[in-house]
Formats: C-alpha cells, structure tokens, sequence
C-alpha cells in the first residue's frame, strides 16, 4: 500500500478502499481529486469565488466517479463549496451541501467521529448567520456532545 492508500485508510478507517485504489492504479485519481479540492480551498481564500467552485465541483465530481455518492471524502469538497457559497451570500445552497456532507459523513464514519462534529458546527454556525437560533443551538450541542454519546435531531 502507498502513501496515498495509507491517507485514505487513515481518513475513512478502511484498508479495503484504500488497497482497492492501490490495486486499480486508481491514485492518480485521488491525487486529482485531492489536489483540485486544495486548489479549490486556496483560491477561496483568496476571495476568487468562481475559480474556487469550478475546481472544487471538479473534485467533487472526481470523488463521486471515483468512490461512489456517498463515501467520506465527497464532504470535504461539498464543505469547501458551502464556504463558496456562504461568502457569495447563497444561503440556501451552502445549507443544502453542509446538510449532504453531514449525512454522508453521519454514514460513513459513525456519529461518534470529529468530522462529524465538525461538520455539525460549520451547519450551526450557517443557521445562527442565517437568523436560525434555535436550530443553530441544536446543532451546536450536538456537535459538542463527548465521543460515543450519540444523538440525532434527524
């Protein structure tokens, strides 16, 4: 297994993906996916919104081809491109992706996982700007219950 196999092993708690990838010289694929999400990530930052969301729906679009619609890893972009969306004042489609990483992430890796919580927080935070209080609460205690506890609003 290589490094990259061994990320993915790491991030979703699978060796059978990550030796799956390995042995289907599907890597380079990660590396894209991985390396239009950064891309993506930095451009955000640098204020360039529509540079930043055509990569990161590019890697989106790589991560669902490459691992399916709702593995782990299709979060990261779909967070990345709520924070797009949240600086570019579109609410409604920033709450609908945290909504869809927070499902695929519930899971995936267990309600008990940080990325979860995470992901539970940036949802929280979206609902408080949006003038939800009340939801952006539940969220929030959610988000800060001790690992292991688990409890769905659903």
């Amino acid at each position: 297994m290589n490094s990259l196999g061994l990320a993915i092993w790491l991030l979703c708690g699978s060796p059978a993906t990550a030796c799956s990838l390995d042995n289907h010289q599907e890597s380079d694929r990660f590396q894209t996916a991985t390396s239009l999400n950064n891309r993506g990530e930095r451009l955000r930052r640098q204020g360039r919104y529509q540079e930043a969301a055509a990569l990161l729906r590019k890697s989106l679009q790589e991560w669902e081809d490459l691992l399916g619609s709702a593995h782990a890893n299709l979060a990261v972009p779909l967070n990345n491109l709520a924070l797009v969306d949240l600086a570019q004042g579109r609410l409604a489609s920033a709450e609908k992706r945290l909504r869809r990483a927070l499902e695929i992430r519930r899971a995936a890796l267990g309600e008990a996982h940080p990325l979860v919580s995470f992901t539970m927080r940036n949802l929280s935070a979206l609902l408080a700007g949006a003038g939800r209080p009340t939801e952006a609460e539940k969220w929030s205690r959610l988000a800060a219950l001790p690992s292991g506890e688990i409890a769905s609003p659903r």
